[in-house]
């Protein structure tokens, strides 16, 4: 998967003797961290295990109108600029959009309070927040959630004719280009529609039953797989169910 930029200095950024080379520039703040644009969930979902709280809502060049959800991300500030930054990469998940003025900068993550504080040295956290907007450096990589599983969310507002998930802990490139979904007894898969964010639908046809297996694909590795009776037949809204499977 080709997650490297084109940017390079070779600057060191601390004791870490981190370089530069795949890293590109960007600016940082921090807000309380929650998943609403990616329909991961509220603040308490993103303060579990596997995400806990490594997040950030991302302006357009990030959020992709929803595509770059899951996507994830290593990110530091340098100890050469800010003191209290320790200078070692914090690998973060995309979870939620920042609209408006965070489109005036090129590349803008809003971290979550507790991610914020984790590119400080120890001790340091709250110094570095009291600073509010930082200059940082990024660069894409893989997801990798160890021995987690896809999960499918599954929206409180859906019934027997709408079916509507949010798809979370994706390894890999993190993200989701497409969903397809087969019901019991089918040999057909059939096109999930993008809501928002990393959130997909489908309008169940009368007499269509689960359990329903669901086909991801990915949008830079065009890596594709199958959850088989991800969501099974007598699936609730508002319930989350983890998959045999992963990227």
């Amino acid at each position: 998967m080709s997650f490297l930029s084109s940017f390079c200095s070779c600057e060191s950024v601390g004791s870490l003797n981190v370089t530069l080379a795949a890293y590109s520039s960007a600016v940082a703040t921090f807000y309380e961290g929650r998943g609403g644009g990616c329909g991961f969930g509220n603040q308490n979902d993103i303060a579990q295990p596997p995400f806990s709280s490594k997040i950030a809502a991302g302006n357009r060049a990030l959020f992709k109108q929803g595509k770059g959800c899951g996507n994830c991300y290593a990110v530091l500030c340098s100890a050469n600029v800010y003191g209290a930054c320790s200078g070692s990469p914090v690998t973060i998940t995309i979870t939620d959009e920042c609209p408006n003025a965070c489109n005036n900068d090129p590349v803008h993550f809003d971290f979550s309070s507790t991610a914020f504080g984790y590119l400080a040295k120890a001790g340091q956290a709250d110094v570095l927040r009291k600073l509010g907007r930082i200059n940082v450096y990024y660069q894409r990589v893989p997801c990798n959630y160890g021995n987690q599983k896809i999960a499918f969310k599954v929206d409180p507002g859906s019934n027997r004719y709408y079916l509507s998930a949010a798809i979370e802990y994706v390894n890999g490139d993190g993200d989701v280009a497409s969903a397809e979904i087969q019901p019991a007894g089918s040999r057909q898969w059939f096109p999930m529609q993008q809501v928002f964010g990393a959130t997909y639908k489908y309008n169940i046809p009368t007499g269509t039953n689960g359990p329903f297996s669901i086909r991801l694909t990915q949008a830079e590795s065009r890596r594709s797989l199958v959850a088989p009776n991800a969501i099974p037949a007598n699936w609730k809204p508002g319930s989350r169910y983890i998959s045999s499977v992963n990227f």
